[in-house]
């Protein structure tokens, strides 16, 4: 938009001068006002103006919008809301009564762009519903292209599936069901195989450990060996070194005198008896037969054992008499496993004289 104080563009109408204008021409003086404070009526809502407002130096407004739009007719489309940048100041007279060059309310063409905007949002999101939409058909099924049929009959023939009707839902889901449980059948083997080499793999390196460790300690016996027969060969040669080779073996030398007897042992073993006696019964399954030994004055029984001939057992008791006088007993009872005839109940002990 061109300047307020043109002359060149706007030739018949108030104009407050500029430095171009010529001060001689009376023609082009600025008008005086009539009144000694001039002002200008901001009366948008009324089409009215007083007297001195019109006699005013300063343009209307909706002269200079009438002006531009006579001169001025280009065809260039005016631009978008978001192509405009706000005022940085803003008159509330000329906001009110703003127009385009040709003479037209931006406010309309502006509401024409943004129901273009409007339309192209809508028509995007509807495209993006309908791929969505038939994306999701294509997954479950209910929509198969034509090249895809004769897969489905395939599929239905091998499974013995009767088709019904124009729908292929049925077929592809049984199928898929197939397929998923196919590849969980596939998923628990390939797991059961990695669970089974993690086994294998932990046995193999404890095996591998514990041989390890055997291999560790033949190593350590052997060195220690080696080490025992390296000391050994070089202290027997040292000491051959030291002292000398050994001669042969002398004469056995002279029988000395015999050497004076012992003093007898403490118990007088030498002196001790072995005795033993017995009883001969009828062996029965309720009854029992006892066999004793007493121990005489002078004599101590220093042991005692039972056995039978004929008899199922033997038991060996020890009574303490009057005086400490010590007697034992065998008692048989039952009758042995294949015996016949009359049993013998026996009771072993040895004697030895007092000191």
């Amino acid at each position: 938009m061109s300047s307020v104080g043109s002359r060149a563009e706007f030739p018949n109408r108030v104009y407050s001068p500029t430095p171009e204008d010529d001060f001689d021409n009376q023609e082009l003086r600025p008008l005086n006002p009539h009144l000694p404070l001039s002002y200008e009526e901001m009366n948008g809502a009324d089409d009215s103006y007083t007297r001195e407002g019109q006699l005013h130096q300063y343009e209307d407004p909706r002269l200079l919008a009438e002006q531009m739009r006579r001169m001025n007719n280009s065809k260039i489309p005016p631009p978008c809301d978001h192509e405009i940048r706000p005022r940085k100041k803003a008159n509330d007279l000329y906001e009110r009564y703003r127009t385009d060059s040709d003479g037209s309310d931006s406010s309309k063409k502006s509401s024409r762009c943004r129901g273009a905007m409007c339309f192209l949002v809508t028509l995007s999101l509807m495209l993006a519903l309908a791929a969505v939409l038939m994306a999701v058909l294509l997954v479950l099924g209910l929509l198969v292209p034509k090249s895809c049929e004769n897969c489905l009959k395939n599929v239905q023939h091998s499974e013995g599936v009767p088709r019904t009707g124009t729908s292929a839902s049925t077929p592809s889901t049984k199928h898929l069901e197939q397929m998923i449980k196919i590849l969980q059948a596939n998923l628990t083997q390939l797991h059961q195989i990695v669970r089974h080499r993690d086994d294998v793999i932990k046995k193999l390196m404890e095996t591998d450990k514990s041989h390890t460790e055997q291999l560790n300690i033949l190593f350590r016996n052997q060195l220690s060996d080696i080490l025992k027969n390296a000391r050994y060969n070089v202290t027997a040669q040292l000491k051959k070194e030291l002292r000398g080779e050994r001669g042969p073996r002398g004469l056995q030398g002279e029988r000395g005198p015999p050497g004076e007897p012992g003093k007898p042992g403490s118990g007088n073993i030498s002196t001790c008896v072995y005795k033993v006696a017995q009883v001969i019964f009828s062996p029965s399954r309720s009854s029992s037969q006892d066999v004793f030994a007493y121990q005489t004055s002078g004599w101590l029984i220093i042991s005692a054992t039972c056995s039978t001939d004929g008899a199922a057992q033997s038991n060996l008791r020890r009574v303490e008499g009057p005086n400490g006088i010590q007697k034992y007993s065998c008692q048989c009872k039952g009758i042995a496993v294949a015996h016949q005839g009359p049993a013998t109940c026996f009771i072993h002990y040895w004697q030895c004289p007092k000191i």
